[in-house]
Parts: C-alpha cells; structure tokens; sequence
C-alpha cells in the first residue's frame, strides 16, 4: 500500500500481499506459549508473576517513559521492563542514557538488555513476555516484529501509525493508541494489566490471527493466484 502512494500507482494495477511469518517456527512454541501466559495472569493478580515489558532498537525510550508513568500509578504489581535486539557501536550511548534516565527515576533494577538473540533466543525471549510494545515515532511499513509476537501468544500494544494498525486490527491480538503519546501507552498496559480475562483473549486472538492472514502458506496461496491470473490473462489475449 505505501508504495501506492510513494510512486502514485494506481490500486487497480496492483496485488497485495502482506508480509508473513514462516507460523510453522511458532506452532509448537505458539501453542506452549499461550499455555504460559494464561498461567502467568493468575500469578500477576496476587503480584507475584512480573509484568514484562517488550521494546526493541531505538524506540525503546519511548517505551521507557511510558514504564516510568506506569510505575507512577497506585497499587501496581511488581513489574519488569526488558529488551532485547541488535545494538550496532553507534547507538551503546542510546542505550547508556536509557539507562542513566531509568536510573535516576528510581527504576534501574526493572530494565535489563538481553542483548542480540538467535532463533531459539528470541523464542525463549517472547516466551516470558506478559505484554510486547515497540511505540515507533515513525510509520513503519513492516511490523514483522509484532507478528512473532503474537505468534507466540503473547499481546500487543501499540501506536496506531503505519503498518501497526493495520497488522493489529487484522490478527487482533492488541491494542492500537494514540501517537507520540506516552501517557495513553501507560494507560493501555495498566488496563490491560487490570483485565487478565481481556489479556487472555488479546492473546489467543493474535495467535489464531497470524495463523490465519499471516502465514507464510496464505503468501504462497496468493503467489500462486496471482500468478493463475496472470497466465488467465495473457492466455485470453492471445486468442
């Protein structure tokens, strides 16, 4: 769709095909994993499973703010802000003054960085997410990240910008919010945290969703139409 509008190509002489995920990497873990996170909203109502929190590359200030006004609120559970991804040279200062603001809020001991993960890693990762959020500043034409997510069972909450809205509204496994607005991020987390029932079906939603659009068996059903259609095409004409 984005490059409609960049190239101004009319839609009628296009077919989309939305990206995917290889889901056959998550079937067994996504199933293990939905297994986990409704285990884990029993535990987060008596305060004893953490809330964690998901951000990657250099949105996770964004994140971070929202963690410190989260943490502002009365009568939350105990709770874990945690990260993970590629950290090129250039960016350690970003992550140095992440760290250096959390630790001046009181909120060092929530933050760790897991560092740039392998397959098995990132899986491992996702498996301990109650909630996953990656608040871009920019309209991002991708969002893979937020199919893994919740592939894994595991809810999504982000900005409604960019390729987000339309990956969450279609699989269903989260929450859209206003832009660029740290306070309506907290408010997402603390109402998701204060409805497990509604955490729960946001998670199974998801799982079920990314089987069913963003597969990568869907992608090459719709390669092969489009293809058939092509071939139907040219095949009239010659006649």
């Amino acid at each position: 769709m984005f490059a409609f509008l960049i190239f101004s190509i009319p839609a009628s002489e296009n077919s989309v095909i939305c990206w995917t995920i290889c889901s056959i990497s998550f079937l067994f873990f996504g199933g293990a994993a939905r297994g986990c996170f409704i285990s884990g909203l029993g535990c987060m109502n008596i305060s004893i499973c953490p809330l964690t929190l998901a951000a990657l590359d250099a949105r996770l200030h964004v994140l971070c703010e929202s963690y410190r006004r989260l943490r502002m609120r009365e009568g939350l559970p105990s709770s874990r802000l945690r990260a993970a991804g590629y950290l090129a040279p250039e960016n350690k200062a970003y992550l140095t003054g992440i760290q250096k603001s959390l630790d001046s809020w009181g909120l060092s001991h929530h933050f760790h960085y897991h560092g740039e993960l392998d397959k098995q890693g990132k899986l491992d990762f996702l498996r301990n997410l109650s909630v996953f959020s990656v608040p871009g500043p920019y309209d991002d034409p991708k969002g893979l990240f937020l199919l893994e997510a919740m592939a894994s069972g595991v809810p999504v909450i982000q900005p409604r910008r960019g390729a987000f809205s339309e990956i969450v509204e279609t699989a269903g496994g989260g929450l859209l919010v206003e832009p660029d607005n740290p306070d309506a991020l907290a408010d997402a987390m603390l109402a998701l945290w204060r409805d497990p029932e509604r955490r729960m079906e946001l998670g199974s939603r998801g799982y079920e969703g990314v089987q069913k659009h963003y597969s990568a068996t869907r992608m090459s059903a719709k390669v092969l139409e489009i293809y058939q259609s092509l071939l139907n095409t040219k095949r009239g004409d010659s006649h």
